[in-house]
C-alpha cells in the first residue's frame, strides 16, 4: 500500500488540505480549504472535498487496470457534469499534481457534506416512515433527473447519500461507477453486495435472455437499490437478510404499523430479480410508496412535475477533465513552453517559497570593504592582483567579512540550539529503531495490525468460499477454508488481506472446512460490515 503524502499541505497554489476523510479502493477523500480570492463557495471556511485517485493504494497496477481506474475516475467527473442538480453532489474543479513524495495523483474538487451519510444517521435512530419520505423525494429527484441525462448511478446506498449540516438536503455522492445508458459496452460487477441490482453481475442467470447474453442495463437497477436503501433507513440495519433477493418481510418493530403491508408491497415489487417484473422508473417507485404510506398523518405530497421543476439546476460546470496515464518521470528543472501541463507540486503549509537566486559580486572593488576587525579592504586603484584576489573570493565568504563580531548572548544561544539539535537526532534515531523492530514484529503475526480500528469490524465472505492463510500472501500457506456467508471479525489488514477470526462458518457441512479458525483472508472475498 501506497499511501498519497498530502496532508498539511496546499494544492494548486489554492486548496489548503487538512486531514484524511477516508479511503476507498483506489481513492483518498481529504478535507480542504479553498484559499483562492476568487472562490465563491458558501460552505463554512470555503471547505470542499479533495477526491485522489491513487492507482497503487492496494498495489502496483499492471497498465490495463492503470487505465481502467483512470478512465472510471474522468467518467465521474463527466456524469456529474452532465447530471448537475441540487440534490447530487456538485463537482468544482479537478487537476492532477504531485505529492510531497513524488507520487503523480489525478484529483476531483467536490462540494463538502458535513452532515456525514444517511447510514449514520439511521443507525443513531431509525427514521420514521414521514422522515424517510422527506429524504426519499430529494434523492428520487436528483436521480430521475440523472435517469433523463442518460446516467445510471449503480451503488445507490444509503453510504453514498450525503447531509448537509441542517440535515435537511440530501444529495447524492460518488459517480464512480456510474454508466452512461447510450454505451453498448458489457455489463460489468459494480456497487455494493447487499444493495446492487443482480443484472449488475453478468454471471447471474436470472438477468440473462434466452441467448445467454445479460440483458441491457436499465434505471430498473437504481430503481433496485433505492428499495433496498429505504429498508435500511426504516430499519437502521442493511438488508443482508435480503441479499441478491427480494425484501418479503419487515423488522417486527415496523411489521405492526398500520402502512407495513402496503408499503412492504412496493419493496417487494422494486426488488424482484428479474427485471422485466420490477418496478421501471423513480417516477413509479415514488408514486407507489407514496400510495402506500397514506395512512401517515399529512404525508409529503410530491407530483411528477415538481421533479421536472426541480431538476432545472443551471450552475455552470468547470472545464472537463482529460485524465492521462501517470508515468513516473522527473520534473524537469527548467521551465518550458508546456510547463503548465506538468503535474503541479503540492507544498507543505507554512514552508517559504524558495529563495531566489544570489547575483555574483560585481567585477570592481572601488570602495573598500569593511573586515571582521573593523579594519578595511584597500581601493585596488588599478591593482589587478587585489582585484583579481577580491572577485575570485566565494560570495559567502565576502559577507562574511561584512558581519560584525557576534555578541556572547548570540554565540551562547547557537551553541544552546546546535546541542538540542543533537539530542532531537538522538531520539529520532531511537524512535527510528523503535519503530523498525514493531513494523518487524507486525509483519510476522506477533503483533495485530490497525487492531484500534478493526475492533469492532465484521464482515462476510461473499465469494464461493476463500482460503484461510496463514500470511498476507499467495504461495503455498492455505491453513484452512472459510465457506460463503461465513461471519467473520476482522482484527486488521496488512496490504490487500485482512486478518480474520472465523466466528461463523456459512456452510458448516463442507467437507473441505479445517478446525483454523485465525488466519489471512483476501480483501475481494470479503463484505466488510
Amino acid at each position: 500500500m501506497k499511501e498519497l503524502a498530502l496532508e498539511k499541505t496546499k494544492l494548486d497554489g489554492r486548496y489548503e488540505i487538512l486531514h484524511l476523510l477516508g479511503r476507498g479502493s483506489y481513492a483518498e477523500i481529504y478535507l480542504a480549504r479553498d484559499v483562492s480570492p476568487h472562490t465563491s463557495l458558501n460552505s463554512p471556511n470555503n471547505s470542499v472535498v479533495i477526491k485522489a485517485l491513487n492507482v497503487f493504494l492496494q498495489e502496483e497496477p499492471d497498465v490495463e487496470l492503470e487505465r481502467t481506474l483512470i478512465e472510471n475516475f474522468q467518467n465521474e467527473a463527466v456524469a456529474l457534469d452532465r447530471v448537475r442538480h441540487p440534490n447530487v453532489i456538485n463537482r468544482l474543479g479537478h487537476g492532477t499534481a504531485r505529492d510531497l513524495s513524488g507520487t503523480i495523483f489525478h484529483y476531483l474538487v467536490l462540494e463538502y457534506l458535513p452532515g456525514g451519510d444517511m447510514m449514520q444517521l439511521c443507525k443513531r435512530e431509525p427514521l420514521n416512515l414521514e422522515k424517510t419520505l422527506f429524504y426519499l423525494q430529494q434523492v428520487c429527484a436528483g436521480l430521475f433527473h440523472a435517469h433523463a441525462k442518460g446516467v445510471i448511478h449503480r451503488d445507490i446506498k444509503p453510504q453514498n447519500l450525503l447531509l448537509t449540516s441542517d440535515h435537511k438536503v440530501v444529495k447524492i455522492a460518488d459517480f464512480g461507477v456510474a454508466r452512461f445508458t447510450n454505451l453498448d459496452s458489457p455489463i460489468t460487477r459494480v456497487g455494493t453486495n447487499i444493495y446492487a441490482a443482480p443484472e449488475h453481475s453478468p454471471l447471474n442467470s436470472a438477468v440473462e435472455e434466452s441467448n445467454g447474453r445479460p440483458t441491457r442495463l436499465t434505471p430498473a437497477a437504481d430503481v433496485y437499490s433505492l428499495a433496498k436503501t429505504v429498508y435500511a433507513l426504516m430499519a437502521g440495519e442493511s438488508p443482508r437478510a435480503f441479499s441478491n433477493a427480494p425484501i418479503t418481510g419487515l423488522p417486527a418493530r415496523l411489521a405492526e404499523k398500520g402502512w407495513a403491508k402496503d408499503v412492504l408491497q412496493v419493496l417487494e415489487h422494486a426488488t424482484q430479480s428479474n427485471v422485466n417484473d420490477r418496478i421501471q422508473t423513480v417516477i413509479d417507485f415514488w408514486n407507489e410508496i407514496h400510495s402506500a404510506s397514506s395512512r401517515v398523518e399529512e404525508p409529503t405530497k410530491v407530483l411528477k412535475s415538481e421533479f421536472l421543476a426541480a431538476a432545472n439546476f443551471t450552475a455552470q460546470a468547470p472545464p472537463s477533465p482529460s485524465f492521462s496515464s501517470l508515468p513516473n518521470v522527473q520534473i524537469p528543472t527548467r521551465a518550458e513552453p508546456e510547463l503548465p501541463e506538468r503535474p503541479r507540486l503540492v507544498v507543505e503549509l507554512g514552508k517559504a517559497k524558495p529563495a531566489t537566486t544570489v547575483q555574483e559580486p560585481p567585477k570592481r572593488y572601488d570602495n573598500p570593504l569593511p573586515t571582521n576587525n573593523g579594519q578595511n579592504f584597500p581601493a585596488t586603484n588599478g591593482n589587478r592582483k587585489a582585484e583579481k584576489a577580491i572577485v575570485n573570493t566565494p560570495l559567502s565568504q565576502t559577507v562574511e567579512h561584512a558581519l560584525i563580531e557576534p555578541s556572547p548572548l548570540t554565540v551562547f544561544f547557537k551553541r544552546l540550539a546546535l546541542r538540542f539539535a543533537v539530542v532531537l537526532l538522538l531520539l529520532g534515531s531511537f524512535a527510528g529503531v523503535l519503530a523498525g523492530t514493531f513494523n518487524y514484529l507486525q509483519a510476522r503475526g506477533y503483533l495485530p495490525t490497525s487492531i484500534t480500528s478493526w475492533t469492532a469490524k465484521k464482515a462476510t465472505v461473499i465469494a464461493g468460499g476463500a482460503n484461510l492463510r496463514s500470511s498476507a500472501e499467495m504461495g503455498d500457506n492455505v491453513i484452512g477454508f472459510v465457506t460463503k456467508g461465513s461471519e467473520l471479525k476482522v482484527l486488521g489488514e496488512d496490504g490487500s488481506w485482512y486478518k480474520v477470526d472465523v466466528v461463523r462458518q456459512g456452510q458448516s457441512d463442507n467437507p473441505n472446512i479445517t478446525k483454523e479458525t485465525r488466519g489471512y483472508i483476501s480483501k475481494s472475498l470479503v463484505d466488510l460490515q
